[in-house]
């Protein structure tokens, strides 16, 4: 009975060193093609490229091109066209409108977003709607700024 319980524990030792030789070896060429993977996406310095980010600025190309005030009863919209000017592709765009009274002085702030992709080259309308739904309009304004604030980055997909 001992030879047999001897020759058990042997057999299992085995077969679990066995398996221990396996996962090794299946671990070590999975790290192997992995760092093979990253060499031949790095660059001379080893510093492995990334598809490029951009960060919204005034370089990004996108210009207001017209805009107009439309008085509703409760309500006062900005209505106009926004041109993408520049290289990128830009989406989830914000355009802002401030009013200003008849002695500079501020009174609201008015923000919708362009929901979607603007190409370069592209145009698109757009309406900003200050007062409405969301509260009354700030008494009587004389003048309004508007400016495109923010938008996000559209990464090209590569084709290949």
């Amino acid at each position: 009975m001992s030879d047999s319980r001897s020759s058990r524990v042997v057999s299992g030792f085995l077969t679990g060193l066995g398996f221990s030789i396996a996962f090794v070896l299946i671990v070590s060429a999975s790290i192997y093609a992995y760092s093979t993977y990253l060499n031949s996406q790095s660059d001379a310095t080893g510093i492995v490229s990334m598809p490029e980010w951009k960060v919204f600025d005034e370089s990004a190309g996108l210009t207001i091109e017209s805009h107009r005030s439309v008085q509703a009863e409760d309500a006062l919209d900005i209505v106009g066209v926004i041109a993408n000017r520049g290289a990128d592709t830009w989406e989830s765009i914000s355009i802002e409108v401030e009013l200003f009274d008849d002695e500079d002085n501020y009174l609201d702030e008015c923000t919708d977003y362009i929901r979607g992709a603007l190409k370069p080259g592209e145009r698109e309308n757009f309406t900003v709607r200050c007062g409405g739904c969301e509260g009354s309009l700030p008494g009587s304004y004389e003048r309004y700024e508007i400016a495109v604030k923010d938008a996000n980055f559209q990464m090209q997909q590569d084709s290949g």
